[in-house]
């Protein structure tokens, strides 16, 4: 109101009503046919009928001549209200999104337009990996004077209806980090959160992948190993058998030699000890001695 309702020294400028939305009244006007159309243009009829708070918004505007009359817009809340609930100071109430204001009742009652407005600013709002809390707050800077208003509490289901509702109205937004205490522009945290788990599932598919072709290298390399070590214990066979071929050789030497050039070989397994390759060159030794004997002539 221009002319503010005081209540000892406490100054009300403005004047909450709460009306049941589906109330239905008709009030007849005490006024004659010539009152209303020479002093109110036709803007009045005798009866004025409708819901209880259209009806008491004609006669405040027309007979009172108070056309500040504030009506909540298309805004909804998470819970489907046009109000969400939240407080200033100690005081709770509900804050009104208006089509070119805001407005805070009931007690203290603040009444902010869009026009007035420097900057909002939201608080205790969760950020990248930052648990997420219950609720948020709201600052508004006012672009006169950079007097604040703070509204706290705010549920954070609303956040998302909020900072649509501002970027529609075109009013800057702004972030205050809790750790850091730093302030950034706003961003589009749902986006912003979108991009990070995009980012960061294209960084586990590039280590699962690495990994993978680390996996297959050693794969490959074990793989090479066994072949390597299958072709040398397939290639000591045969200079086992050689060994075997030379026990019926006459030169039990030249045996012992194939023997000892054949121990290179045999030595590449490593199953067989080297004592145990030791004994059995004794025994072909011994075998080949004894076949040498037993060809000789006895003498008469």
């Amino acid at each position: 109101m221009d002319v503010p309702l005081r209540t000892g020294v406490t100054l009300h400028h403005f004047i909450a009503m709460n009306f049941e939305y589906d109330q239905e009244e008709s009030v007849k006007l005490n006024l004659t046919p010539e009152e209303l159309s020479q002093k109110y243009k036709g803007e009045l009829k005798p009866t004025v009928e409708g819901k209880l708070y259209d009806v008491l918004s004609t006669l405040f505007n027309n007979l009172a001549g108070i056309t500040k009359i504030i009506v909540p817009a298309d805004f909804r809340s998470a819970r489907g209200t046009k109000a969400v609930k939240c407080s200033v100071t100690a005081n709770e109430g509900l804050l009104y999104p208006l089509k070119s204001s805001l407005i805070f009742i009931h007690k203290p009652v603040h009444y902010i337009r869009h026009a007035e407005i420097k900057f909002v600013e939201f608080s205790r709002i969760a950020q990248g990996g930052q648990a997420a809390s219950r609720s948020f707050d709201l600052t508004i800077t006012k672009l006169k004077d950079n007097k604040v208003v703070s509204f706290a509490s705010i549920e954070t289901e609303e956040q998302r209806l909020l900072t649509d509702y501002f970027k529609a109205a075109g009013i800057k937004m702004r972030v205050l980090d809790a750790d850091t205490r730093n302030i950034r522009d706003f961003e589009d945290e749902g986006s912003e959160s979108e991009n990070s788990a995009a980012e960061e599932g294209g960084k586990r598919r590039q280590a699962a992948k690495a990994n993978q072709q680390v996996g297959d290298a050693e794969m490959e390399d074990e793989y090479d190993s066994e072949e390597d070590e299958d072709f040398k214990e397939s290639g000591s066979e045969p200079l086992s058998g050689s060994d075997s071929d030379g026990s019926g050789d006459e030169d039990g030497s030249s045996g012992q030699k194939k023997d000892e050039g054949s121990d290179s070989g045999s030595a590449i397994d490593s199953g067989i000890d080297k004592e145990e390759m030791a004994e059995m060159k004794k025994e072909l030794a011994r075998q080949g001695d004894l076949g040498k004997r037993k060809r000789r002539p006895v003498k008469e």
